[in-house]
């Protein structure tokens, strides 16, 4: 269980009789109630009203690991269920994870909604050690996401620790409460993102954690939607080949996972690319994992002082997709021994086998662009024990580079 920040990113407990920035699939089944002078946040849904979300978009940007806080207490009602569940990477009413109770069933479940419950990663029965979820009692839950582990901790004890697969993004979509068939009550909401670093030390200290081959041509700048990032600065004359390397003080493991989201600008009289790379003994020795979007490609291959070494590559003109310009691409290469995978927003893209003889652990990792603007956040490194478990074990919130 990750250890709660002093203070919540975000936070939300409902005294002020609003639902501000909550959207409800169905609006008229949302209130805000008053249960003994406490101000909650309830779904009065009926035996036949199916899902009903209500979520919200945090202002910024989740980190790969962060913490949903809230107090749930599902009621019991003539022919009703009962259930109440934590909502997060939501895309539609047919598209989130949740983590939560069925009380009815007496279950502890995380899954992913597709539609229906079939798709439960992990489900813990009460029933199997005697103890009962009581409808009308209140349970403080907590969900930690770190990559794709995702843990359920109720009162403080850890109920469920589980993983989607490898490549899964849990980071982007909405997070907010979901029920099905019932009447539930949310209250003291709160999100964390768990940033390594605050925005003050990063800036400080950007280049103790990464190495430049040109350091000119980086900076760290702010955005309205970002809260800092590395930017590589526009100048074609120095743009030749510009990477950040370095995982200091850190062993690669021989299993690992490399996430970061991606968006390529590219610019007039460059080119479009973007990469991790791993496995860097030098300027001129790297393997690497990305894209060159002007040739419409995927590729992983081992850079030796010239891109012809491609492991594997996938062309989208085959496919009939576009690697597109300004569009955020979340990136995650997995590296299995000599095997190395590319997931792109959650979808094997392309993967293939080095010589069994070369170590991809014993080099540094990082991300690279060639003769364009490329802009990378979100970066972390997490040991990948196949097929279950990704502990993290490093973290850059949010690296941009340009």
């Amino acid at each position: 269980m990750l250890a709660a920040a002093a203070v919540p990113d975000y936070t939300e407990d409902f005294e002020d009789g609003a639902d501000e920035g909550f959207n409800s699939g169905n609006p008229a089944y949302w209130t805000i109630a008053d249960v003994g002078g406490n101000k909650v946040y309830e779904v009065k849904g009926t035996s036949f009203s199916g899902v009903e979300t209500s979520v919200i978009e945090v202002p910024g940007q989740l980190s790969a690991n962060f913490q949903l806080v809230s107090d749930v207490t599902p009621l019991a009602a003539p022919g009703q269920w009962q259930d109440g569940f934590i909502v997060f990477d939501y895309n539609s009413d047919t598209d989130f994870k949740y983590a939560g109770l069925l009380a009815g069933q007496n279950q502890w479940v995380i899954g992913h909604w597709q539609g229906n419950f079939s798709n439960r990663l992990a489900t813990v029965d009460w029933d199997d050690t005697g103890r009962d979820i009581v409808p009308g009692q209140t349970y403080n839950l907590v969900v930690d996401v770190q990559g794709h582990q995702v843990s359920l901790s109720v009162d403080g004890e850890l109920i469920i620790d589980t993983a989607f697969a490898g490549g899964t993004q849990l980071k982007n979509g909405q997070v907010g409460f979901m029920s099905f068939n019932a009447r539930t009550q949310f209250d003291n909401f709160e999100v964390y993102k768990f940033n390594d670093q605050d925005p003050g030390d990063l800036i400080g200290d950007a280049a103790d954690d990464f190495a430049f081959t040109n350091e000119a041509v980086w900076s760290i700048e702010t955005d309205e939607a970002i809260s800092r990032f590395f930017r590589w600065l526009t100048n074609p004359s120095l743009a030749s080949r510009q990477l950040s390397t370095t995982w200091k003080g850190l062993p690669v493991p021989e299993n690992f996972e490399i996430s970061t989201n991606m968006e390529i600008l590219g610019g007039a009289g460059l080119w479009y690319d973007g990469f991790i790379i791993f496995d860097y003994q030098s300027e001129t020795d790297f393997k690497f994992a990305g894209t060159f979007a002007g040739q419409n490609e995927w590729v992983i291959g081992h850079y030796n002082g010239t891109f012809a070494n491609r492991i594997a590559v996938v062309d989208w003109d085959n496919e009939a997709r576009h690697v597109q310009a300004e569009n955020i691409y979340d990136l995650t290469l997995t590296v299995q021994g000599n095997q190395a995978t590319l997931f792109v927003d959650g979808e094997e893209i392309v993967s293939g086998a080095f010589d069994e003889l070369d170590s991809l652990s014993d080099g540094g990792v990082g991300i690279m662009g060639v003769n364009t603007v490329v802009r990378f956040s979100d970066y972390t490194v997490a040991e990948a024990a196949p097929p279950v478990a990704a502990t993290l074990i490093f973290e850059e919130d949010v690296l941009d580079l340009v």
